[in-house]
Formats: structure tokens, C-alpha cells, sequence
């Protein structure tokens, strides 16, 4: 019996690799060698052991609680445990153990998320295409998504559209965040400590109790700080950082639960987070061509002298992490929210309030050049605030039925100030001037949800959701440039300026005060199919969307092409989930087919910001699958692979490249600017492939303790990072080897631990783009080197 369901595994394994997918075949070996080696030990040791089952999974994807094998959606779970032996607190950690679902932070309030193989792109005015609860809250800005998230109960990672239940901005997928609970029995605590390489050093701080026979409470802080990986050439210039790279970071929660019956709980939580980098975007620069060649884009200044007289011993190279920047980076980002939840539940329904509010001030200043030079200085403070409210019943009225209904409300005010400081008077043309912009948006948001479960039999039940969203987004934009100017050029007719910059009531002209409205219908259908108690099938169709909006970055906002349309997406997936080896094997594994309309993209030109649009087409499509296998008692495997083939349908009008920028302006025609075909081409943040592979096993001791090992590998396939699919602005594949080994108390009062990170030394990038006026010139977020780490942990 065991056999025959292993043959059906591979079956469909191979199914979808060579039949639904037409697969590249030559990176097979890779990704499944582990993962079928695994599956190999587990059939060795199908023979009766004392190997006890593994837990059930508890899930709350759907809103309620549910086993994780009944939920019909291609979810992944990490446990406390999981989270905690890896010291994981941001959702870049988490998302290294999630197929096809990935998040790249280049530094403090900067984030791009990626679901199946779709990103949101770079743009202050852009929603994230990805939402992120925390305890029930969106909490979904791109700065919000580089918050350290600590003492968490489990994380859960829902692929593909999740519109029905979590709303618009969840047009790829959700994580669900879901902290830990006060202890309402007794008291308890925690301290830890950690400190390792580049000056690390980390502490932490839990405490949790009852207060009275209704009451108590759970408090977490922490406080996490390293210096800088990158060699500052350039440091004695102006006085920037030596090392650039460092962060500090201050974050803690407080929770409160009263339950003044059987039947009500009210929890009462605030968080707040202090966070400090020097890190900027691009930090390290690479060249496409000598350096010798570089020269500006406006001006046509050779730079390579200009950086050899700043810094004579300067050296330009992708891998050396040295870089050359003359001024300082110094970004701040200090949020803070405050969450009421409530739930009364009876028998047969639970009514559930959650009211919340969410804010943040996020203040950037770095060397936008990258460079020696003092071309180039960005000074963006942006203050966001925003308030949300959700009302919702869950009811099972009879045996036949169950539903979700709900009433959602969203509103949202962000103002963001951004100046781009300009000189080039000391390096030959007499041009000095700051563009200033002004940007504020409010948004509201109004939602009615819905979702009826029928089970049709004992094993089946079919599911019907449907969402209706109303958005509407008022923005203000002016910009100022002075003495009518822009990096040299007269600002266009159309557009009047202020000679006077900076101050908003000085005569600046309102260049979009505008507002747009947007509504929406979002169905979902599944079925799920329970074959036995061991495994289940499900099929699911849903649509997600995520509305228009206006642009915050370009140069010249009373362009037509400020303003974005909405985006929408259709999404078929087919699974299985199932327990083999009486419950001591977990495997989830499923199939998904994604279109997205109107695909909201935004390309950096190289010069005055974002341009932003609407891609016409796009399909992902491709396999999931993760497993977790007890081996033994002390042995214990997880794994996870993922394929996506994303693909432009059309995409006729794309951004180009710098070299294919640089053959249009040599080469006139009638077009007002180089464009190119994208249609077929791969998505940006896309890898075909990847996957992971965690262990963790036990070793008993003579002295009332036990060593537990723990080896990971993350691989990922080669992928751009940005929009015009530049080769320069790509990362080839690359595999991570992380580990830790503790010496842990039988009792669970203490622990001792080494950890380290990138052991094999891989030099890998999280994201790129072409440097401004710099042609050939590209800054990026490259990631250290082999880090040691020693964890210190007492149980109160």
C-alpha cells in the first residue's frame, strides 16, 4: 500500500513537470534530487517504529480554525518552534521556506514582495500585491513590510488570490501573522541574547501572566543592532559612514486579553517599532562597460577622473563590497499601532470586531549618485496613517451549512516630501537646483464579503465567496523646480513652476489635484474531496484585484501617464494534501494557473524617477509542493520546491534598457521615446525555480540535556530585478547553507547556541537598477558573506 501511494506522487510530480509545465528538465536534478531522497529514507523506515505522528497544523486562512489538510488553498505553515530555532523575524526568513513566494529587503522601509512570480513594482503610490496581516490587521505599505516580527505563534502563507476574505491588496497572496497569546494560567518568561560577527548583538525580553481570574497580559521587546558589511571608500569626504550596511532596531508589543466570560474575549494590543539604517538602495555599484567610458547623461562629464580626484585609490568592482559614497545614508523608519479585537461567540456562530490603527514616519537621506561625486542627494520623509475596521459574523446554521459575512472599512492618508538635490556646478556646467514634490493621497475603502460552505456529503464540500469593493483615492501633487529647471532643462511649457522651492504656499502650481474611483466584484469557488482520512483533493478558481491610483515618482506630474488603472487577476489551482506513514509524513502539493490583466508596472528611466503604467497581459502558471517527514523521534526533515513559468502576454511599450536607451538617442526616428517588446518575455523577481531543504535532529546527553542540529539549504534560479529585463540588473542562480547546533535542558530552562548564515560564501544580490545619469552605471543590495552567531536563551 505504501508503494502504491509513493508511485501516485511521483506520478504527479512528473505530470506537471513534463506535461502541464513543458519544464527545462536540466534543473530537475537539483531541485528533486533532495527532495526524493527524502522521500527514499522515509519509505527505508516504513517499517513499524516508536516514531511518534506529527501534530496537526491549525490554520486560520479561511478565518476560522481548521485543520490545515481541510482548507482548500495552497498554504504554508511555520511553527513557533520553526521560527524560533532560526532566530526568523522578518518575512524575507519566512519566505526562503515558502514556494514560489519570495521578499527582497535592499535596506530599512524598502521591500519587494513576489508571489508566483509577480512583484509589485517600485512606486509610493503603487499598493502592494501582496497582503500582510498582522493579528487580523493589513498592515500592507512596502515600509510596514521591513518590520522585525518577533514571539510569533506561526506564520501562514496563502498563494494566490485571497480577495474574498482579505481584501483588494491581496491579488498574489497573504501572509497571515499570528503572534503569540497571553498565558492566562500562570506566569511565565523569557530572555535571550545573541551576539556574533560585525558587532551583532541582539536582545530580547518576554513576559506573560495572568493578572486577575479575567485578565492578562503578554509583553515582547526587543532590541537588534550590527555595524556595516560595505567599505566606505569615500568616508573622509564628507563625513559619511566608514561602514555602511549597519541597522539598529528597537521593536515591542503589548497585549492585554479580558475575558470577562465564557463567551467574550477582548484583546487589546499595541506595538511600536524604532528602526535606523545606512544602508541606501543601490549601495554597491557594477559597470556594463570600462570605466574609463562613463560619463553623465545630461551633461556629458567624464566621471572616472572626477572619481579618481575625489578618491585617488578608488576601485569600482561588483564583489569586493567596497563602495565609494560621499555622502551620508541615514534612513529612519519609527511606526507604531493599536488593535482592539473582539469576539463573542454561542454554539453555532462567533461575531468578531477588529478595530485597528496604523501609522509610520519613514525618513530617507542618501547619495543617490552612489558615487564619490556630489551629483546627486534624495531627501524623502513620508508620514502614513491609516484606520481600519472590520465586522464580521462566522456561522454554521445547520450541519449542511457554514459562512463568513463581513463588513470592511479602510481609510488612509499618506504625505510624502521628496527632494532630489542637483549639482554639477563643480564639475563644469553651471547647474545647481533641488526638484521638490509634494504628494498626498487619501484613500477610503469600503468592502462587503461573504462565504458559504455547503457540505454537499461527508466528503465533499463546495465553497462560494464573493467580495464587493469601493475605492476611492484623492491625491494632491505639486512639484517646484528651481529657477524653472530640471537637471539643466527648461521645465516643459505645460508645466508652471515656482522660482521660489520648498515651501508649499510660494506660488507652486497644483500639477494633478484629482481623485478617481474604483469598485470591484471578486468571486472564489472550491471544492474539496476527503479521498480518506489520510488525503484530500481540492480545486479552487479565484479573482483578485487591486486598484488604480496615481504615480509618486515621476519628474514631470502633469504627464497624462501619472495616473495607473486597476489591475486584476483569475487564478484555477488543483491540489493534494495528505499524511502518509501514519501521520509521520506530510506532503502538500498542487498545481496553479494565473492571468493577470492590466499588470501595473513601473520602470526606473534612469533619470527623473518611475515611470508607471499598465502592462497589457500576463500568465503564471506552475507547481508547489511541501512536504515534512519524522524520520525518527530526533529526526526531522522539511522541504519545499516551487515552479513558475511567468510570462508578458503583451507588453508592446516596455521601458528600456540603458544600451538599447543609448542606440535610440544615436539613431533618431519618430518616436518620442525608446520603448520595447516585452510580449513572452520572463516577469521581473520571477526564478524558475526554487526551493529548500531543513533539518532538525536530536542528540541526547548524560547531563540532563540534548544537542539538536539543525542544517538548511535555500536555492533559488536566475531572475531580473528590474522591469526592462536588463542583463546587467540580473541575478544568476544561487544556494544558500545556513545552520544552527544548541545545547538545550531536558527541562526547557535554558539554551545555548551557535548559528550561521551563507556558510558557502554565495555572493548574490537582492535587487538593482541602472544609476541616475550615469549610463552603464548600476547600483544594488549586495548581501554579506558567511555570518556566526552565538544565542543565549534562559526560560523563566
Amino acid at each position: 500500500m505504501q508503494a502504491y501511494k509513493y508511485n501516485i506522487f511521483v506520478r504527479a510530480i512528473r505530470y506537471g513537470e513534463y506535461r502541464y509545465l513543458d519544464m527545462p528538465q536540466t534543473e530537475l536534478p537539483l531541485i528533486y534530487g533532495a527532495l526524493f531522497a527524502i522521500v527514499a529514507q522515509v519509505a527505508i523506515v516504513s517499517a513499524p517504529t516508536n516514531a511518534q505522528a506529527l501534530e496537526e497544523v491549525v490554520v486560520t486562512a479561511q478565518k476560522k480554525e481548521q485543520n490545515l489538510m481541510d482548507v482548500p488553498i495552497s498554504v504554508s505553515v511555520l511553527d513557533s518552534d520553526f521560527i524560533a530555532q532560526r532566530k526568523m523575524l522578518s518575512l524575507g526568513d519566512i519566505a526562503d521556506f515558502t514556494p514560489n513566494v519570495s521578499v527582497s529587503s535592499q535596506t530599512l522601509g524598502f521591500s519587494v514582495i513576489s508571489f508566483r512570480g509577480l512583484a509589485g513594482g517600485f512606486n509610493r503610490g503603487f499598493e502592494q500585491s501582496a497582503g500582510r496581516y498582522l493579528d487580523g490587521v493589513f498592515t500592507g505599505r512596502n515600509a510596514a513590510s521591513t518590520n522585525d516580527v518577533g514571539d510569533l505563534a506561526r506564520v501562514e502563507i496563502l498563494r494566490g488570490p485571497q480577495g474574498t476574505l482579505f481584501g483588494n491588496n491581496s491579488i498574489t497572496g497573504t501572509f497571515n501573522i499570528i503572534t503569540m497569546a497571553p498565558n492566562e494560567e500562570e506566569f511565565e518568561g523569557q530572555v535571550g541574547l545573541t551576539v556574533g560577527q560585525d558587532d551583532e548583538l541582539r536582545y530580547d525580553l518576554m513576559l506573560t501572566g495572568p493578572i486577575t481570574d479575567t485578565l492578562s497580559f503578554r509583553f515582547y521587546g526587543a532590541h537588534r543592532e550590527t555595524d556595516g558589511y560595505l567599505e566606505n571608500q569615500a568616508s573622509f569626504l564628507e563625513g559619511a559612514d566608514k561602514k555602511m550596511g549597519a541597522f539598529d532596531k528597537d521593536n515591542g508589543r503589548l497585549k492585554v486579553l479580558w475575558r470577562p466570560t465564557e463567551n467574550v474575549d477582548v484583546t487589546l494590543a499595541y506595538r511600536l517599532e524604532n528602526g535606523w539604517s545606512n544602508r541606501g538602495l543601490g549601495a554597491e555599484m557594477y559597470l556594463d562597460r570600462p570605466v574609463e567610458e562613463l560619463v553623465t547623461n545630461a551633461f556629458d562629464i567624464p566621471v572616472w577622473p572626477v572619481w579618481q580626484a575625489l578618491v585617488p585609490d578608488i576601485v569600482i568592482d561588483r564583489w569586493d563590497r567596497k563602495i565609494a559614497h560621499n555622502t551620508k545614508t541615514d534612513i529612519k523608519l519609527d511606526s507604531q499601532g493599536l488593535d482592539l479585537t473582539a469576539n463573542y461567540g454561542q454554539d453555532n456562530y462567533t461575531i468578531t470586531s477588529i478595530s485597528a490603527y496604523t501609522g509610520y514616519d519613514d525618513n530617507e537621506y542618501y547619495d543617490t549618485d552612489f558615487s564619490p561625486a556630489n551629483f546627486l542627494v534624495r531627501i524623502i520623509d513620508e508620514k502614513y496613517r491609516q484606520f481600519t475596521q472590520e465586522l464580521r459574523i462566522s456561522a454554521q446554521p445547520s450541519e449542511k451549512l457554514e459562512y463568513i459575512a463581513g463588513l470592511y472599512f479602510f481609510y488612509s492618508n499618506i504625505d510624502i516630501d521628496n527632494t532630489l538635490r542637483v549639482n554639477f556646478s563643480d564639475y563644469g556646467p553651471d547647474v545647481s537646483n533641488d526638484t521638490i514634490k509634494f504628494y498626498e493621497q487619501d484613500y477610503y475603502s469600503g468592502a462587503l464579503f461573504g462565504q458559504l460552505s455547503y457540505f454537499l456529503t461527508d466528503a465533499v464540500t463546495l465553497t462560494a465567496g464573493l467580495r464587493y469593493s469601493y475605492e476611492r483615492k484623492e491625491a494632491d501633487i505639486q512639484s517646484t523646480y528651481d529657477n524653472c529647471v530640471f537637471l539643466g532643462e527648461p521645465v516643459p511649457d505645460a508645466l508652471e513652476c515656482s522660482l521660489l522651492p520648498g515651501f508649499r504656499d510660494n506660488g507652486e502650481v497644483f500639477t494633478v489635484d484629482d481623485h478617481r474611483n474604483d469598485d470591484n466584484f471578486s468571486p472564489m469557488a472550491s471544492a474539496i474531496w476527503s479521498v480518506n482520512d489520510d488525503w484530500n483533493t481540492y480545486a479552487r478558481i479565484a479573482t483578485g484585484f487591486k486598484s488604480g491610483g496615481f504615480s509618486s515618482e515621476n519628474a514631470f506630474l502633469g504627464k497624462d501617464e501619472n495616473q495607473f488603472e486597476p489591475e486584476k487577476s483569475l487564478s484555477y489551482e488543483v491540489g493534494v494534501k495528505g499524511r502518509m506513514l501514519d501521520g509521520r509524513a506530510r506532503i502538500n502539493l498542487n498545481m496553479f494557473y494565473t492571468k493577470f490583466d492590466d499588470l501595473q508596472v513601473s520602470t526606473f528611466n534612469g533619470g527623473g524617477g518611475f515611470s508607471i503604467g499598465n502592462a497589457a497581459t500576463a500568465k503564471t502558471q506552475g507547481v508547489e509542493l511541501d512536504g515534512q517527514f519524522l524520520i525518527t523521534p530526533d529526526l526531522q526533515f522539511f522541504a519545499t520546491a516551487g515552479y513558475t513559468h511567468a510570462r508578458y502576454d503583451k507588453y508592446l511599450d516596455a521601458g528600456c534598457t540603458v544600451r538599447q536607451q543609448e542606440a535610440f538617442a544615436a539613431n533618431p526616428n519618430d518616436e518620442s521615446s525608446c520603448t520595447q517588446d516585452l510580449s513572452g518575455k520572463v516577469l521581473v523577481r520571477a526564478p524558475d525555480w526554487n526551493a529548500s531543504l531543513g533539518s532538525s535532529y536530536t542528540v541526547n546527553t548524560t547531563f540532563s540535556s540534548y544537542w539538536r542540529l539543525g542544517l538548511d539549504l535555500v536555492y533559488t534560479s536566475d531572475f531580473f530585478y528590474s522591469t526592462d529585463l536588463d542583463v546587467e540588473n540580473s541575478q544568476g542562480s544561487y544556494t544558500l547553507v545556513n545552520m544552527q547546533l544548541a545545547l538545550v535542558d531536558d527541562a526547557n530552562r535554558w539554551e545555548v547556541g551557535l548559528r550561521g548564515t551563507n556558510l558557502t560564501n554565495e555572493d548574490y544580490y537582492t535587487g538593482g537598477a541602472d544609476l541616475p545619469l550615469i549610463a552603464g552605471a548600476y547600483g544594488g543590495g549586495l548581501q554579506p558573506q558567511s555570518r556566526w552567531s552565538l544565542d543565549l536563551q534562559y526560560n523563566l
